[in-house]
Order: C-alpha cells, then structure tokens, then sequence
C-alpha cells in the first residue's frame, strides 16, 4: 500500500532483514512493509503523527525510528518528537523529544549498524547534526556541517570500512550542491 508516497515519506531497510519498511508522508501516517520473498505489501500500524516535510525512518538493531517533522494534525507546526517501532509487537513509542529542537523539512537519520547511536541532521537550511543515545535516550550534539545551504531531503548514509558517514545536500530551491564526510571518531566533516 504505497498511494500517496510523497514528501515525508521513506524507506528503512535492516541488513539480512526480510522486509523493507516505508513511511507515506505527503499528509499521512500511513506505515507498511513490502516483504522480499513474498513480493507483497502489508498495511502496518499507523505511525503516531501525519506528516509532510521533515519525515524520516530509520532501521536500528530491533526497532524502526522515525522523526516527526510537520505535524499534518497539528496546523503544520514541525515536531520534536523520536517514535520507535516494535515489529515484533507491532506497535508505536515515542521514545524522546528532541532537545534541540523540532525536526524540519529534509531531516534525515542513519544508523552505524551495531553503535548506540543514531545520527541525524534537523535540516531546512540549519547544520545542527547530532545524535540520540539508544541505550539511555540522551542527546548529544556533533559537529556541525561545514558551511553549505542545507535543503530539503538530504540523505545520510554509513561507510563501516571507514567509519564514516557522508551526506548529500538536498533540493534548497537553487542549489542542489553539498557533499561531505563525517569522521564518527574525530567528530569532524569534511568536504567532498
């Protein structure tokens, strides 16, 4: 059940996992996964929050997380708030609130695969990076993005040979340019 993907929406994917997990957005909370045998989508329970821009997901050890972004139910005010996902359960948590603020259009999260911590960026043209303590739901804020106009749907992705992670800029109306490297160890970027 994939009607309306849009902005807000997006994937999570588990390594040796059997399903790919997908976020609607475009105003909805819809929430399914499309099983990699079977070929098949199955409806899934609503993630807590409608959403439009600033919708991520995210999959992390036994859990898919995702940020609020734009509240669709709440006159569009962006939210602060980290939901989880049980897939063994089948349900929704929210398990934190961003400290730093709400999560804005072009959030975007990844996960080190076997770390505590999941990294993330609020976005719309701010280059606070951080990350969220699985373990004990803190916060801690990183280094900054090197100076670039931060936009919409920038992605984050994790290099485990180098234990690095590396962003792409999204759309900032003209500019679709920006791409560095994030050393996880030295808390430092660098521009590619």
């Amino acid at each position: 059940n994939t009607s309306g993907i849009y902005v807000g929406g997006d994937l999570a994917y588990k390594q040796g996992d059997n399903y790919i997990y997908c976020r609607q957005g475009y105003h909805q909370d819809g929430f399914s996964r499309f099983n990699l045998t079977t070929k098949a989508w199955e409806q899934l329970a609503p993630v807590p929050q409608k959403v439009y821009w600033g919708g991520a997901l995210v999959a992390a050890g036994n859990y898919i997380y995702a940020t609020g972004g734009e509240n669709a139910d709440n006159n569009y005010n962006h939210s602060n708030n980290l939901y989880q996902y049980d897939p063994a359960l089948g349900t929704w948590t929210t398990v934190s609130n961003n400290i730093y603020g709400s999560f804005y259009e072009g959030a975007c999260l990844v996960y080190p695969d076997g770390s505590d911590y999941i990294y993330m960026l609020r976005v719309n043209s701010r280059s606070e990076f951080m990350r969220y303590k699985i373990s004990d739901g803190t916060w801690e804020r990183r280094a900054n993005l090197p100076d670039m106009s931060v936009g919409y749907q920038g992605k984050l992705v994790y290099s485990s040979t180098e234990n690095a992670i590396y962003f792409l800029n999204g759309h900032d109306w003209d500019l679709y340019r920006g791409f560095c490297k994030f050393n996880i160890d030295a808390n430092t970027w660098q521009v590619l």
